[in-house]
């Protein structure tokens, strides 16, 4: 019943994802996802396996993020990592509002279909 619980968990986020950005868009970092996971919260990295991923552009301060979910297999607990194109760790939610703050600049208050 657990296991099904962590599926149906990892299913809903990947969906979730897909609905924010494309999934496996390019070459994502996943051995750095992985071991950013194990060193975060302290798991064995022989353990963890890739759940879901999804990829965030940001064209207007060019960022790329890779968001993933990582399953420790022994456990059946997930985890959240969130890097940058390069497998750098990142502040999801700052790379967000600085993309936020580049739209209002660039377009200002006019949905970006009536700003051309």
């Amino acid at each position: 019943m657990k296991r099904k619980i962590i599926i149906i968990a990892v299913l809903v986020t990947g969906i979730l994802f897909y609905l924010n950005g494309s999934i496996y868009a390019g070459e994502p970092p996943v051995d750095q996802i992985l071991r950013l996971a194990a060193t975060e919260h302290q798991l064995q990295l022989d353990r963890l396996e890739l759940g879901a991923l999804a990829t965030r552009t940001f064209p207007l301060t060019g960022h790329t993020l890779y968001q993933a979910k990582v399953v420790d297999t022994a456990t059946g607990e997930v985890y959240g990592v969130t890097v940058a194109g390069d497998g750098a760790p990142v502040d999801a939610a700052a790379i967000q509002d600085a993309e936020m703050a580049a739209h209002r600049a660039h377009y200002g208050a006019l949905d970006p279909a009536l700003y051309e």
